[in-house]
């Protein structure tokens, strides 16, 4: 078995453990840990660090989403990239994923050894349906752009994923390489994210895998008083309760502790 085909499998595992998806945020503007892994030394060091906490997955972001966040170009995106790309080559890592809204990054990082793309755009004409169907890499698609508030969130996320798999079929993406992130905290209010949460079983019905990012979140913070970027208890409440919803994939950026808070390992 090929190693894009083990990670293939990962993804369209159901009815075991969860896979964790550890945050190597290589950004000084990140509202967690900006800055903390910006040059490459330190982000090698925390790549590391993930794999031993056990990640199976780690997804390498050059660019902040963070609400209020500079965007920047595919070029200055790239730069901040490539050198920790090329220097996590030589390290034995779980799967690799690049977290980016452009196709175009998204291509370079597959020349430099990523796995899986990441699509953080919530545009289905990205680009990144045809690079992953040409590449046929695993393409995770969030949902990002929201409509008026007092709108039914969950209906309009499961319009954006019926619509995923329409564009798949159109350019030849099979469907055991999508993965779903119905999109915490980007444009949505404290109650639609909980709304979200409680319909990871109605988006399971589509078949596709569910990947859920509530680490350190505003509306993770909500839930014990803390404050967003730094909310390790809210972290635990959520680890246990989308697991317990059937979520495949959770994306945290600390690996151990997720782990300890479902009591795995």
């Amino acid at each position: 078995m090929t190693n894009m085909e083990r990670i293939i499998q990962s993804l369209a595992r159901t009815g075991e453990r969860p896979l964790a998806m550890g945050i190597l945020n290589i950004t000084p503007d990140s509202f967690h840990d900006g800055g903390c892994y910006s040059d490459t030394a330190s982000a090698v060091k925390q790549a590391l660090t993930l794999a031993e906490e056990g990640a199976d997955i780690i997804d390498v972001g050059a660019a902040s989403s963070r609400p209020g966040y500079t965007p920047l170009s595919a070029a200055e995106e790239s730069s901040r990239l490539m050198p920790v790309l090329e220097a996590l080559k030589d390290e034995f890592l779980p799967p690799l994923s690049i977290d980016t809204d452009k196709a175009e990054v998204a291509a370079a990082a597959l020349d430099h050894g990523v796995n899986i793309i990441n699509d953080t755009s919530g545009d289905i004409e990205s680009g990144c349906f045809e690079l992953a169907a040409a590449r046929k890499a695993p393409l995770i698609v969030m949902h990002r752009e929201a409509g008026e508030h007092e709108r039914d969130v969950v209906a309009e996320v499961e319009r954006f994923f019926n619509d995923a798999l329409k564009k798949a079929a159109a350019v030849g993406l099979p469907p055991h390489l999508l993965v779903f992130d119905p999109g915490l905290g980007f444009n949505k209010d404290l109650a639609e994210n909980a709304a979200l949460i409680e319909a990871i079983p109605r988006f399971k019905q589509l078949g596709q895998p569910i990947l859920i990012g509530y680490s350190h979140k505003r509306y993770t913070a909500s839930l014990a008083g803390e404050t967003p970027g730094n909310a390790p208890v809210g972290n635990a409440i959520l680890a246990r309760r989308v697991c317990a919803l059937g979520a495949d994939i959770i994306r945290v950026h600390e690996v151990q502790a997720f782990w300890e808070s479902i009591g795995h390992g």
